[in-house]
């Protein structure tokens, strides 16, 4: 028995937005020391221009000139050399490095034209272990910055603008100067969202504030103007307005900010405020999205065809629910991001489907209604209040379940487990368990040992991806049973090695423990009834209390052992102390047996019993012989 936290907590990382934005996909802590083949620079870079168009292959080209390549011999010089050094650290053989790598190059060219005093370099951590280690860079792809030779961290989003619009601010341009419209509408073509603010003069109480409030958007270009031309380019309002304060978007226009001139306000503005109506959620902007203050998602599954189908009609239900809901999409074709978003709603791939993920506390919910305008509003509308039920993913219902060991799925846990008449062992696995296929196995032996107790089943259920509100269970594999006669409302569990004999032990002592209380309740009942003795098969003792001496014809007939049924005198009778060359005092107390449907499952678990020994004998005499 193993924990196997590991996989659900990289998964958690990628869809919950856990994870530093710089740590991404490639997010598994890579041993820097293990031998790999090393990819030269330029196949690095052929490879992703091959993806490329034509023209922004050569831009790439021109602009990786503007990247200083760091390794192991002049990494330290540069570093202490330089004021302000950002480094991209990636691994050759990474997909995120390579897509970031476009990013961080264009970033280059833009903090070049605009007369950036920072050094951008790149780094293979792969190749140079040396400096990988000094750093502690271990995930792919790393943004370090380095000011005056010492690390900080880099909290911006991957994107080229983010990446400048940090840099700018770190490096004491926290807003750019906007002098008049023409620069405005220059400015206007190549962003999709900026914030403006108009003063008199870039001084005072509300021009500090500005100032601070910049600081603390790291991923937002702020724009200062004291042209009432330059601020109309933006919005008419803010050429008779002074101060003022707003944020325009490309797709939506200008929104103005009407709260008072403090820092807190203004970023808390700006970060409501600054994702478009629909956004595309993936790998580079997930923390991003999940650090803003609309803490309740709704996120549109499917294909980039298919989104862009219903594109309009979604939305226009974003623009109803703006600051309440976040509306996002994610492209199913992106694998890398969409698979373990997909894996974990429990959803297929080739369906348009609606989901809603709060990130106050990791609740999910599944719009099952048909895709349409109004059921769209009506999910939204619950999902606001609160009144959504919450999703718990389900394989679909198999067709055929006859097996020895029945298949649970989340969807029937309700009716085949909670609501099983007889008693249920149940094996909770998943795929990624390194014990669970060793107990899969054992389990199947287990279900065929007990085959012959039609009081007993047994059913397996694969936790990762299947869910219900009643099954909690930390550790894989588990061993659940749940009793018939509810005396507990939660199953007994048990973690045990795959080995028959401790199996058939668990299962054994639970029935036994539902026997006693059944035993206890009729207690009263038996000592008013005849007591006979009687003899299964030579040397075997059981007692009994059996009012009818027919039940135990019915009883023998029933379940088919060769053994006869003698009625013998109680063991108490100084006349019978021999039966059959047997002693009468290896007969067993009364109260261990109930009704004569009792003698015969006692009777098939002393013959399963000798199975077990005989079946664990031969399980450790191979093991001697390996």
């Amino acid at each position: 028995m193993r924990r196997w936290g590991l996989v659900w907590v990289l998964l958690l990382v990628v869809t919950l937005g856990l994870s530093l934005p710089k740590l991404i996909a490639c997010m598994e802590d890579v041993d820097v020391d293990a031998p790999r083949a090393e990819v030269d620079d330029d196949d690095f870079w052929e490879d992703i221009e091959d993806d490329e168009e034509p023209a922004t292959a050569s831009k790439s080209k021109v602009s990786r000139n503007l990247l200083v390549q760091l390794n192991d011999q002049n990494s330290e010089k540069i570093l202490q050399s330089n004021e302000f050094v950002l480094v991209l650290g990636y691994a050759s053989w990474c997909r995120q490095s390579a897509a970031v790598m476009v990013d961080f190059t264009e970033a280059a060219t833009v903090l070049s034209s605009k007369g950036s005093p920072v050094v951008l370099a790149k780094i293979d951590a792969i190749v140079n272990q040396i400096t990988a280690g000094r750093y502690k860079i271990k995930g792919f792809p790393t943004i370090l910055f380095f000011r005056n030779g010492s690390d900080e961290i880099f909290p911006a989003g991957l994107s080229s603008d983010e990446i400048v619009n940090w840099i700018q601010k770190q490096t004491g341009h926290p807003a750019t100067t906007v002098s008049s419209s023409d620069e405005a509408e220059v400015i206007l073509s190549k962003n999709k969202t900026v914030v403006i603010g108009r003063f008199e003069e870039f001084q005072g109480s509300d021009y500090e504030q500005f100032l601070a409030a910049s600081m603390e958007v790291s991923d937002v270009e702020f724009l200062r103007t004291t042209e009432a031309g330059a601020a109309k380019a933006f919005s008419a309002a803010m050429a008779d307005s002074v101060p003022s304060f707003g944020l325009w978007k490309r797709d939506e226009g200008f929104e103005t900010f009407d709260g008072a001139f403090n820092t807190e306000d203004l970023a808390a503005f700006v970060n409501l405020n600054k994702f478009e109506v629909v956004t595309q959620l993936s790998s580079q902007n997930v923390g991003k999205i999940y650090s803003s203050s609309v803490k309740k998602q709704v996120i549109l599954f499917g294909s980039r065809e298919e989104v862009s189908a219903v594109r309009v009609l979604y939305k226009a239900v974003a623009k109803r629910f703006k600051n309440a809901l976040m509306f996002v999409w994610v492209d199913n074709a992106d694998e890398d991001f969409a698979k373990p978003m997909l894996t974990m709603y429990g959803i297929p791939d080739d369906e348009l489907v609606v989901a809603g993920f709060d990130n106050s506390n990791g609740l999910r919910y599944v719009m099952d209604a048909e895709f349409n305008e109004q059921n769209l509003v009506t999910f939204a509308e619950k999902f606001v209040r609160g009144n959504l039920d919450l999703h718990y993913k389900s394989e679909r219902i198999p067709k055929e379940n006859n097996g020895d060991v029945k298949v649970v799925v989340g969807k029937t846990f309700e009716s085949l487990v909670l609501q099983s008449p007889k008693d249920l062992v149940l094996l909770v696995h998943t795929p990624y368990c390194f014990d669970c296929e060793s107990m899969g196995k054992a389990f199947v032996k287990l279900a065929k040992h007990f085959k012959g107790d039609s009081s007993l089943i047994f059913a397996k259920i694969d936790a990762s991806a299947n869910e219900h509100p009643a099954l909690k269970v930390v550790n894989y594999p588990a061993i659940l049973f749940y009793s018939a006669d509810g005396r507990t409302k939660e199953p007994e569990v048990g973690y045990i090695k795959p080995y028959i004999k401790k199996l058939v032990k668990f299962v054994d002592e639970q029935v036994q423990r539902r026997t006693a209380v059944n035993s206890d309740l009729s207690q009263e009942d038996e000592r008013s009834e005849t007591v006979k003795e009687v003899i299964i098969a030579p040397d075997t003792f059981i007692a009994s209390t059996i009012t009818d001496a027919d039940s135990l014809k019915v009883a023998d007939a029933d379940s088919g052992l060769k053994g006869s049924f003698l009625e013998v005198p109680s063991p108490t009778d100084p006349e019978s102390e021999l039966i059959a060359g047997t002693e009468t005092s290896a007969v067993p107390p009364r109260s261990q047996v109930a009704d004569a449907s009792e003698v015969v499952h006692i009777v098939e678990k002393e013959n399963r019993d000798r199975e077990v020994e005989e079946s664990d004998s031969s399980e450790i005499s191979h093991k001697d012989e390996l």
